[in-house]
């Protein structure tokens, strides 16, 4: 896992692409089969945020290579993370609580 020193670009791409593909599911999910679209514009800018950080972190500030397994489990991992807040989201039956929200947003930035 540490001995990689090549740029293993391919595996990182893969990551990538599978963040894209996660935003499209999480925004169809969030904006076409939920209707309260001020919560969920709220939790996909923070979706966005994240995909941005993490893609920062993995082209900017990693310079080790990452492994074909490593890359296809990282690529789950933020599957379940991208997905599964609006899929929680939508399977509760209640409306989120305001203040809820707010120390949700404190402790997300």
């Amino acid at each position: 896992m540490y001995g990689i020193n090549n740029s293993t670009i391919k595996e990182k791409i893969l990551i990538l692409a599978a963040e894209i593909i996660y935003l499209i599911i999480a925004y169809y999910l969030l904006f076409v089969t939920y209707d309260n679209p001020g919560i969920s514009l709220g939790l996909f800018i923070a979706l966005i945020i994240t995909a941005l950080r993490l893609t920062a972190m993995m082209f900017i500030w990693l310079p080790r290579g990452i492994a074909w397994q490593k890359a296809i489990m990282n690529s789950l991992a933020f599957g379940i993370y991208y997905l599964g807040f609006p899929i929680l989201m939508i399977t509760s039956n209640q409306d989120p609580n305001l203040t809820v929200l707010i120390v949700g947003w404190i402790l997300f930035f």
